[in-house]
This record gives structure tokens, sequence and C-alpha cells, in this order.
């Protein structure tokens, strides 16, 4: 799976209806998902991620190293297999998943 980077512009749809940083967690806690955010760079980056240790490979676990923080909202990228975070207000939606021939796009 290849990575899609767009440049922000005015253009762009805007966020409906904002998420807290928790609901953004407890829906990522449950399967994966596919969702965009704008990095700090002013990037939008769209990925597939999870906080589902059902999925996680247990290898990639968190170790109990970092610091707690409720600034980003870490998880794990699936497409790069390392955990990764953003910050909550940096968040543009969840894209729901095509099932077609039983793979996921």
């Amino acid at each position: 799976m290849s990575l899609t980077v767009f440049p922000v512009t005015d253009d762009m749809p805007k966020k409906t209806k904002p998420m807290t940083a928790e609901s953004i967690k407890q829906r990522l806690r449950v399967g994966m998902h596919a969702f965009s955010f704008t990095t700090v760079n002013g990037i939008v980056y769209s990925t597939k991620g999870t906080l589902d240790f059902t999925i996680i490979p247990s290898d990639k676990y968190p170790k109990g190293k970092g610091k707690k923080t409720d600034a980003v909202i870490r998880y794990y990228d699936l497409e790069r297999g390392e955990w990764r975070s953003f910050k909550p207000e940096s968040f543009l939606g969840f894209v729901d998943f095509i099932r077609k021939n039983g793979v996921f796009y």
C-alpha cells in the first residue's frame, strides 16, 4: 500500500463535526480505520491505523517508555508498521473501508 499525501487548499472540504480526542481513540480501539489529519507542515496525511491490540503485532506493543500526554493521539500505523501520532485538533475525519473480493480498500 502506498501513502497518499495532498497539500491543503482552500477548496478542500472542512471538518463537519469535531470529534473529541477520547472519541477518536475510542473508535480506533476497535478494528482498523482509514483516517486523515493535517501534519504540522500543512500536508494532509491519509493512513490506516488502529489501537486494537488484536490487530497490532505483539512485538510492536508499547513498552511503556513514552510520556503520557493528551496533546497527541498515538496510534499504530498499519501501512508503516510503527507507532505514529497526531494532534487531536488536526484530525480531519475517518473514511470507511470498502471491501471488494475479501480485500479492504
